[in-house]
């Protein structure tokens, strides 16, 4: 396991720093990196707010593990129990 874990910390490391000079992707203070697809028009949302988004899930290697364009069907989530990286893009990342 220790092993499978250092593996996982070097892909990952590598992979953020090969995103982070793409085109359009931000980084906010804490570390995360996000890139904004389509810009929503609605008011930006607060931490206690519900959301409804459509989203990618990929892993490091762009393999795609879930996908609500695919499935039609936006998420609805409510940010102050989601996890942490959602509420900071949806609510405290830059626009």
């Amino acid at each position: 396991m220790k092993d499978e874990s250092a593996v996982n910390k070097k892909v990952g490391a590598e992979y953020r720093e090969k995103y982070v000079k793409e085109q359009g992707v931000l980084k906010t203070k804490s570390g995360l990196l996000y890139e904004i697809v389509k810009e929503g028009t609605g008011i930006k949302p607060k931490v206690e707010d519900t959301v409804i988004v459509y989203y990618k899930g990929m892993l490091s290697d762009s393999s795609e593990f879930d996908n609500s364009y695919l499935r039609n069907m936006p998420l609805t989530i409510s940010l102050n129990s989601e996890i942490k990286g959602w509420t900071e893009g949806l609510v405290h990342a830059k626009r």
